[in-house]
């Protein structure tokens, strides 16, 4: 059995509530083992430290936390019960997709250090891990999230919005993310490039971006695609020990870097070559690999042309 990773302290301090019960393993298919035993039995205990894979296809299992939330783990999942206090269940999904209906009481680790939380109670979510972890997708159907990628970027996804989240713990300071075209409303970035500048990005639907920390991390870089919608202009605002410095758009084509010390933001008008940074950070040239993904609330247009439709995850939380 893996050890499970140490779960930053952070996110514990930031996900004060209060937790009862004991989770338990319900609505079995298929394989399903727990600790390398086969899972038996309509409501089998989880214990802490437990792990549960969920083997081939067709497979599937719920879990009930001590809270009553649900996480329904689809076939080639793998989950570890990582932590459970007083004020909350800390979960690590080391491979797969689930899909969950979720409250502030849960907590669930992603690989390559990415940690999802609820802001609020019956927050529904859809989330698969690709590429070892390195891409995250995270579609809302109801409430908001956040995604905290490393210690410095949280990504808030709220109602009916989905998201690609790339992102590898060898480069901490860097953050692709690629929305739906479907989305209502910005998802909004929070870079905290450095402990004085906060660097807040509201990305519009159907939009792929990058931001990184270049010049010795005295400059973050952000970046908006050709291949973004025409009117996907990246909301840009900075603030220094609390107070607004600056504020601007980056239109698709168009970069900005914004300075660490002062918070400004300087716009260079030139088209940039996204064939190399889709390379370089692995995202799709459209958004059709979460658009038909099997858990999405996005689905690609009608043949006649209309514009997407949201739908909630599968299966339900009753």
């Amino acid at each position: 059995m893996g050890v499970p990773r140490v779960v930053p302290a952070v996110l514990i301090l930031a996900l004060l509530a209060s937790t009862a019960g004991a989770a338990t393993i319900g609505d079995v298919t298929g394989m399903v083992k727990l600790n390398g035993q086969a899972v038996s039995g309509p409501e089998t205990p989880f214990p802490e430290g437990a792990r549960l894979d969920v083997v081939g296809d067709g497979s599937g299992a719920t879990i009930v936390t001590g809270a009553g939330d649900r996480i329904l783990l689809d076939p080639g999942a793998r989950i570890v019960f990582s932590l459970v206090t007083e004020e909350i269940e800390v979960y690590e999904v080391m491979a797969g997709s689930f899909r969950a209906s979720l409250s502030p009481k849960t907590a669930i680790v992603l690989p390559n250090d990415g940690r999802l939380a609820a802001v609020e109670d019956g927050t529904e979510v859809a989330v698969e891990s690709r590429d070892g972890g390195a891409r995250t997708a995270v579609d809302v159907a109801q409430g908001s999230a956040n995604l905290m990628s490393g210690e410095q970027f949280t990504t808030r996804i709220g109602a009916r919005q989905s998201l690609i989240v790339t992102f590898v713990r060898e480069a901490p300071r860097t953050l692709g993310y690629q929305t739906g075209p479907g989305n209502e409303g910005a998802v909004e970035v929070v870079d905290r490039a450095t402990p004085d500048l906060v660097i807040r990005v509201a990305v519009p639907r159907a939009t792929i971006g990058r931001m990184a920390s270049v010049d010795g991390d005295t400059r973050t870089k952000i970046e908006n695609s050709l291949e973004s919608a025409r009117d996907g202009k990246l909301g840009v605002v900075t603030s220094v020990m609390g107070t607004e410095t600056a504020r601007g758009e980056v239109a698709p084509g168009v970069f900005a870097f914004v300075n660490h010390a002062t918070g400004a933001i300087e716009f260079e008008y030139v088209e940039i070559n996204f064939q190399v940074l889709k390379r370089d950070i692995g995202l799709t040239s459209a958004f059709q690999t979460l658009a038909v993904s099997n858990f999405t609330g996005v689905l690609p247009p009608d043949p006649g042309g209309g514009t997407p439709v949201v739908r909630p995850p599968n299966g339900t939380y009753d």
